[in-house]
């Protein structure tokens, strides 16, 4: 190979690999749910929504529950699954899904992503609750304001 197209791929790689950070989207950042650090659970939850009518509703389009669970002994034989229901908090069902868990050095990770198109009132608050999790009113909840 000559040695200008060398310097080329090499100042190109170098810009392409500088570049990458930049533009990365918003969503890659996001954080992931931490394992707690004894035998348990934590469950988080984020959403997205946009303002419609003004101010006055939301229009929330999508919501992604996600529960870590850290095991005493180890990863548990076989996959596991939950499924994970979104409500508000009067009770309202917005959606529902089944999640296989992913576990690895005792910790299972279930993570779903719901799209939905649903209109909803400012301030209305949206939680996430998972099947064999006692997370009641301590479910995570997003407030759409």
């Amino acid at each position: 190979m000559h040695r200008s197209i060398g310097r080329r791929l090499a100042g190109a790689a170098l810009v392409a690999l500088l570049a990458g950070p930049a533009f990365a989207s918003p969503a890659s950042a996001q954080a992931r749910c931490q394992a707690p650090d004894a035998p348990g659970w934590r469950s988080c939850l984020s959403a997205s929504h946009r303002t419609t009518d003004g101010g006055q509703a939301m229009l929330l389009t999508k919501v992604r529950p996600r529960l870590v669970v850290r095991h005493e002994d180890g990863c548990p034989n076989g996959t596991g699954r939950r499924a994970v229901v979104i409500r508000t908090d009067d009770g309202t069902r917005l959606g529902r899904a089944s999640v296989r868990s992913h576990c690895r050095r005792g910790v299972a990770r279930y993570d779903a992503t719901l799209r939905l198109d649903v209109e909803l009132e400012q301030g209305t608050i949206v939680r996430s609750y998972w099947s064999g999790i006692p997370d009641g009113r301590s479910a995570p909840g997003v407030e759409l304001d």
